[in-house]
């Protein structure tokens, strides 16, 4: 049995607005399923909120883990100012200027994305 609230949407991220909202309910002494009535949102998500802003002071999200990213900011900076000086350098050509094998530091898209200054 699949039964969902209308106007919910799963697995959607919370506006800030929304969130701010769900803590000056429960500020306001509101119990949880009081919240999710108002909000339509479940409970859980509500006290969840709430429980967050009790321990961090915000509603924001807390920042994820990852792995952390194998460029420098100089190593970028310098990248950048040699592609820009010899825009028809080819990536074989970087790679020997820079004694890197690029295809091994960092997936092509990231590359891309670094050099176009999208990311």
């Amino acid at each position: 049995m699949n039964i969902e609230r209308e106007g919910s949407s799963p697995n959607r991220s919370l506006t800030t607005d929304l969130r701010w909202k769900i803590v000056h309910f429960k500020n306001q002494g509101l119990s949880g399923h009081e919240v999710s009535e108002i909000v339509d949102k479940s409970p859980s998500t509500c006290n969840r909120i709430y429980k967050k802003y009790l321990e961090t002071g915000t509603v924001d999200d807390r920042s994820r883990t990852g792995r952390p990213s194998k460029r420098t900011q100089e190593s970028e900076e310098r990248l950048l100012t040699e592609i820009e000086a010899n825009p028809s350098l080819s990536l074989s050509a970087l790679s020997e200027e820079f004694k890197v094998n690029f295809s091994k530091l960092q997936h092509s898209e990231s590359f891309r994305t670094m050099c176009l200054g999208v990311g």
